[in-house]
């Protein structure tokens, strides 16, 4: 998988979108239904985004218990779709996963990294699609 980037703070949505579909950012952005949004894609945006772009309806999982990426021991298929939170805050944030790798795609420390050295690994699993 080729990581796209975010363009800004709230856009992790789009930007997850792309690298789990293979596509440009700006096509991902032309899926969007409220692009204009000052919260970012729920779970059902990114989940239509994907549809409408690969054809593919992604399921949604809820761990039972919403426990730190480095604790979880939850095999995810390859690749999906992980929100994840910091514990103290309210809104989530997307990434992509695959092969074992973490797919980072916040500008400021994008990288495609393992569990061990990705440094949100503290933050709590909120869902999978995949």
């Amino acid at each position: 998988m080729k990581l796209i980037k975010q363009k800004n703070l709230i856009d992790c949505g789009i930007a997850c979108a792309a690298t789990f579909c293979q596509c440009s950012y700006h096509k991902a952005l032309s899926f969007d239904i409220n692009p204009n949004s000052s919260k970012g894609l729920s779970i059902n945006e990114l989940k239509n985004i994907v549809l409408k772009i690969k054809l593919i309806k992604l399921k949604e999982y809820r761990p039972t218990k919403y426990l730190s990426l480095s604790k979880n021991k939850i095999i995810f298929k390859s690749p999906s779709i992980l929100l994840i939170r910091h514990p103290k805050e309210k809104y989530g944030h997307w990434i992509c996963y695959n092969n074992n790798k973490i797919y980072e795609l916040d500008q400021d420390i994008a990288k495609i990294y393992n569990i061990k050295q990705y440094p949100r690994k503290s933050w709590l699993l909120i869902r999978i699609l995949s």
